[in-house]
């Protein structure tokens, strides 16, 4: 059953159990509510559980423990140096250059191995695919590819 606000938001209802279970929590499809007094907010699982992490956040954390990570890359803004599917090696670095090929957040958005074309002189990067088109500067650089192995056809 779904309640659709004046603005349009639809908010599903939620069974009214006397108790909630395991200590005020009730898990509804992929959502996890928290009775707080009168208050119901919810939590998407990734904040409760480190088992639905997206990959992003994943190759960030190893890059800031091992200094090293890897993921795939899909798209082909980056053709013909990344193709779609290849498994990217990142390493951190202490200085980045134009024309290296990045995992780094731009305007809130995750960019994995896009290419810095510009440097400014307050030490921001402006990021772009290969194909020329800009994502914006960015201060939030993680790091840099080391290795692209080609996906298997």
């Amino acid at each position: 059953m779904v309640r659709v606000t004046p603005t349009g938001a639809r908010i599903p209802h939620l069974p009214q159990p006397e108790i909630w279970p395991s200590g005020l929590r009730h898990t509804l499809g992929k959502r996890t509510y928290v009775k707080v007094s009168e208050v119901r907010i919810f939590i998407f699982p990734q904040t409760i559980k480190n088992k639905k992490m997206n990959k992003y956040i994943r190759l960030k954390e190893e890059l800031e423990t091992k200094g090293e990570g890897k993921m795939k890359g899909f798209g082909n803004s980056m053709m013909p140096i990344i193709k779609s599917g290849s498994l990217l090696t990142f390493n951190t670095a202490d200085e980045y250059e134009v024309g290296d090929i990045v995992f780094c957040k731009v305007k809130g958005r995750w960019i994995d191995g896009h290419l810095i074309t510009k440097i400014d002189a307050s030490g921001r990067f402006m990021i772009a695919n290969n194909k020329g088109f800009e994502n914006g500067w960015t201060t939030n650089v993680f790091g840099k590819v080391v290795h692209i192995e080609a996906p298997k056809k």
